[in-house]
């Protein structure tokens, strides 16, 4: 091969390599284009991290019922099978200073796969969730959020989360049938919800007097809980348990839950009298192992 040939495949060979600087002007705008993409992927994945971290904290200080907690459960229990670290929870009453929670009847290896439950519809399984009641007090909750025993807080929105639903669907019944007191609860949960209003509380408190006084059981539930609330100047346990009892003796089942636990905070409360008012009523309890009650209505 002679020199001339030698030096065209050369030169031809240096114009197209790909690691020449000279011969490809826009390498270094293709890697500072790259280099801001993986910045901004960066800043996206740490501002998600930081707002699940942030919305976490809010749900845990302002609890509603249907919020979902990411549990680890080695954090709550010693005697675990090695598979055996992740659970869920779900809040499924708040009664006063108390939030009980069902525990899921599954146990998860990671967070992964814990995500991927809920993408694939399992909460909307009925027995997804055992039904033994799980009461804390909130500061216990926060405690558990502090400790990392609950590690992430998510919340519904309309009954979905992850694209599918977090409890199973139930046909929807209407009934336009007039019930005293029905109205009168609805107005006052819309007073309740209209933070916009500065004496919201106090006119959801007027309104849920009226339908607990009609002897409608929801009425009668949301009024205790009113008195229940420790931002309220009306804050009496004494009147709550009045209100819930009026419900419990209808077979409200939820009275007679929030009725067990706000009666272990007042020193004077028998809840075997209780219990006995109930059955003299014809209300139909039984129970199980562990003494706590559970309910067959009529």
């Amino acid at each position: 091969m002679d020199d001339s040939n030698s030096n065209t495949i050369a030169a031809r060979t240096h114009q197209f390599s790909p690691f020449n600087n000279a011969a490809d002007p826009y390498k270094k705008i293709r890697l500072l284009l790259v280099a801001c993409i993986a910045v901004i992927a960066l800043s996206c994945w740490f501002y998600d991290d930081q707002q699940v971290a942030y919305d976490s904290d809010q749900f845990i200080s302002h609890p509603k019922v249907g919020d979902i907690y990411y549990l680890d459960f080695r954090l709550f229990s010693d005697n675990l099978r090695p598979s055996e670290k992740f659970r869920f929870a779900k809040v499924i009453d708040i009664t006063g200073n108390i939030v009980t929670l069902f525990y899921g009847n599954f146990f998860y290896l990671n967070e992964k796969s814990m995500f991927n439950s809920i993408r694939y519809g399992h909460f909307r399984y009925k027995k997804y969730f055992s039904t033994y009641r799980n009461n804390f007090t909130r500061q216990q909750i926060v405690n558990l959020k502090k400790s990392n025993a609950i590690f992430k807080v998510e919340r519904p929105i309309n009954n979905k989360l992850h694209g599918n639903f977090v409890k199973p669907q139930q046909t929807k019944i209407t009934n336009n049938t007039f019930i005293a007191g029905k109205q009168e609860n609805i107005t006052g949960n819309s007073y309740l919800k209209a933070t916009n209003i500065n004496n919201h509380l106090q006119l959801a408190l007027k309104y849920f007097k009226q339908s607990a006084q009609l002897n409608y059981p929801q009425g009668q539930i949301n009024l205790a809980q009113m008195y229940l609330r420790e931002d309220l100047e009306q804050q009496d346990l004494t009147q709550a348990l009045y209100w819930l009892k009026q419900a419990s003796l209808q077979s409200n089942k939820s009275a007679i839950n929030k009725y067990t636990i706000v009666c272990q905070q007042i020193e004077n409360c028998d809840i075997n009298d209780f219990y006995q008012d109930l059955i003299d009523a014809g209300v139909n309890i039984r129970f199980n192992k562990t003494n706590m009650p559970k309910f067959r209505l009529n």
